[in-house]
């Protein structure tokens, strides 16, 4: 199922270019944000040279990854221990319907978490039966 967005909030639109920003710089995708050097040579042969050279001869130290790497990695540093009913002993190495297991699933979570202060999950929850609350159905199915 496909959920289309019609409006946005006016934060979302607001915060937009920080998280875009963040994530970028975690991945190391960060050439768009160099400045133009190439600006200040005379002819288009020469500004894209030397705007080539800086771009190739830039080095970034990432402390941003490496800082959300560590910190992932001293919330997982000892093995995730999780007792699933037999019904959902499937969400250990699918829990999200691509293989991806709950494990992998709450360190993307967390990820996102670090990077920009927020995530979200989209959860299906199983349809109430005739004459049952939807509080009812989801304890019946634990």
């Amino acid at each position: 199922m496909t959920i289309t967005v019609q409006t946005k909030h006016p934060a979302y639109h607001a915060n937009l270019h920080k998280w875009e920003l963040v994530r970028n710089i975690s991945r190391g995708e960060v050439i768009q944000y160099l400045r133009n050097v190439g600006a200040s040579e005379t002819g288009e042969a020469a500004q894209l040279e030397r705007q080539r050279s800086y771009e190739e001869g830039a080095y970034l130290l990432n402390f941003l990854a490496r800082t959300v790497s560590g910190m992932i990695g001293g919330v997982y540093r000892k093995p995730v221990e999780i007792d699933f009913p037999t019904h959902l002993e499937s969400l250990r190495t699918n829990a999200d319907g691509n293989n991806q297991g709950v494990v992998q699933q709450s360190q993307e979570v967390l990820r996102d978490v670090l990077e920009t202060g927020r995530s979200g999950l989209f959860v299906d929850k199983p349809k109430a039966k005739a004459g049952q609350t939807n509080l009812r159905a989801d304890l019946d199915g634990i």
